[in-house]
């Protein structure tokens, strides 16, 4: 399409954001943004009535957002994204299309906020990584997306990860210790569920209200370990086993093993 002006911060420049936005003024045609390994802390990028961006280069947004609310597409070119957060509450068609993409989301609060309609995630082979390690809740809103790639959760903090909706991954990683709480009555898909803590480092799954929810994958053997399980119904034809775990209450479909001099034994 016509390019719409690309916009290229010179390397060594000092950029102080206040909260502005980069967005194509222009309702279609592609917006590149080259930004030279700058912090562009503060500054948000999103599209606007149809227009496109396509990143040239990393982009790091420090406290800024990456938003996609309005028609057109962003092409993240299979470059890093740091962001405070990632905003998609609109209602108009509109594509994200992440690559090879690593996508670093470093605040509290929605950090991902899937909460709209019609957006397409092209999920591509990205990783999606929530990374804060305090004591602020996180929550993933993945508004039922047909497929992202990999979902990568940081480990440490007293800080509640909670996953929203019906959503399907490829590799589900959930680093020790941390609390993940999935929306109750709904069934997230994953290709590989990842979870392990250790005896001074547990993790916590169960349901962010007192009902059951369901992880489900086809096939293959997830061997969770050092887990804190409620209110957790695994699925789906893979095996669900979980090592040195506690089963506190409301689990079905997990295998709750116990390691003894280097014997596996199944306890109830």
């Amino acid at each position: 399409g016509a390019s719409l002006g690309n916009v290229t911060f010179v390397s060594g420049m000092t950029f102080s954001g206040t909260g502005g936005s980069l967005i194509p003024l222009a309702t279609s045609g592609t917006m590149n943004i080259t930004s030279n390994g700058l912090v562009l802390s503060g500054l948000s990028v999103g599209t606007s009535g149809g227009g496109n961006i396509t990143l040239l280069d990393a982009l790091n947004l420090g406290t800024g957002a990456l938003s996609h609310n309005n028609a057109g597409t962003i092409d993240t070119g299979g470059f890093s994204v740091t962001a405070n957060n990632f905003q998609s509450n609109g209602s108009a068609a509109r594509t994200l299309t992440l690559g090879a993409s690593t996508i670093t989301l470093t605040g509290t609060g929605s950090v991902w906020d899937n909460s709209g309609t019609n957006l397409t995630v092209t999920a591509n082979t990205s990783t999606i990584i929530i990374s804060d390690t305090g004591a602020s809740s996180k929550t993933f809103v993945g508004g039922g997306v047909s497929t992202y790639n990999n979902l990568t959760i940081t480990g440490g903090g007293s800080g509640t990860v909670d996953i929203t909706g019906a959503n399907t991954f490829n590799i589900f990683t959930i680093n020790k210790p941390k609390t993940v709480r999935f929306t109750a009555a709904t069934t997230n898909t994953f290709s590989s569920f990842i979870a392990a803590g250790d005896s001074a480092n547990i993790i916590t799954i169960s349901s962010i209200t007192a009902a059951t929810h369901t992880l489900s994958q086809a096939s293959g053997t997830n061997s969770g370990r050092y887990l804190n399980l409620t209110n957790s119904i695994a699925t789906g034809g893979a095996t669900w086993n979980a090592l040195n775990s506690t089963d506190v209450s409301g689990n079905t479909g997990w295998n709750f093993l116990r390691s003894s001099a280097g014997m596996l034994a199944f306890f109830d």
